[in-house]
């Protein structure tokens, strides 16, 4: 298999949204009762398998990504590959100290590659911005507003993410002032995730008992409404593989 930044750039230049497509066999309106059931589901095969395999390539080889973490109370957006770089005492000394203030705070640590934001700036990948493009069409946006039954949903944003070993996000809601959020989601892009390897979509209900977990099954969309208390499990260190995604918000403007 041809991993994708081996490919010419006049090949990737002629990569467009057309490579991604539904599939066909998505029961909207069983998503949507469930959905307006509990302000959830997940709905496995969600896109047509070579569109998946695609992106799957593409989020797990990509060299540039961030590492973004909080560290007393502070967001931190540092370059994953200069990270890396640093020595062994310098690095533990920082997730240390990360891991110390989740204990008492919202917390998280994983690595990201802001679409939206790069696609205004003109420096997305190629892949990237039409998967953005694709997921702004008029179907793709139709079959969310279906299921989720926000008729007043306008576009979706996005971000790739990989969680490696030691990555995690502690429970939060998504609810920000000024936002306009109406549904949070999440594209799966790990082939066999076992749950015990940690990074698993976790829904609490308002007395922090866990409602649902999601495991992160490659090309599933997890859609919840945003206000749901959720978090991200710590990724185990015997982890056998990141667990890589793309996520965002359903919005209107």
């Amino acid at each position: 298999m041809i991993m994708l930044w081996s490919i010419s750039l006049s090949e990737v230049a002629g990569i467009n949204r057309h490579q991604f497509s539904l599939s066909g066999t998505i029961d909207q309106k069983a998503a949507a009762k469930t959905f307006k059931k509990v302000g959830r589901v997940l709905i496995p095969d969600i896109l047509e398998p070579d569109g998946a395999d695609l992106l799957l390539q593409h989020v797990s080889t990509m060299p540039e990504m961030n590492l973004v973490f909080i560290n007393q109370l502070k967001h931190y957006d540092l370059s994953a590959n200069g990270f890396e770089n640093l020595d062994a005492e310098d690095k533990a000394d920082i997730q240390n100290s990360v891991y110390s203030c989740a204990q008492r705070e919202f917390g998280y640590m994983y690595k990201n590659y802001p679409i939206s934001d790069l696609v205004q700036s003109g420096n997305c990948s190629a892949l990237l911005k039409d998967f953005l493009e694709f997921l702004n069409t008029k179907s793709v946006l139709d079959a969310l507003r279906r299921i989720s039954g926000h008729q007043n949903i306008d576009y979706a944003d996005a971000q790739a993410t990989r969680f490696d070993p030691g990555h995690f996000l502690t429970s939060h809601n998504d609810s920000v002032a000024g936002k306009n959020r109406l549904v949070a989601y999440v594209l799966n892009l790990t082939p066999r995730w076992h749950p015990d390897w940690g990074g698993n979509l976790m829904l609490y209900d308002d007395d922090k008992n866990v409602m649902e977990v999601f495991v992160p099954k490659m090309n599933s969309l997890s859609l919840f409404a945003v206000g749901t208390q959720h978090a991200v499990s710590l990724v185990s260190p015997f982890a056998r593989r990141p667990r890589a995604a793309i996520t965002g918000w359903l919005r209107f403007r």
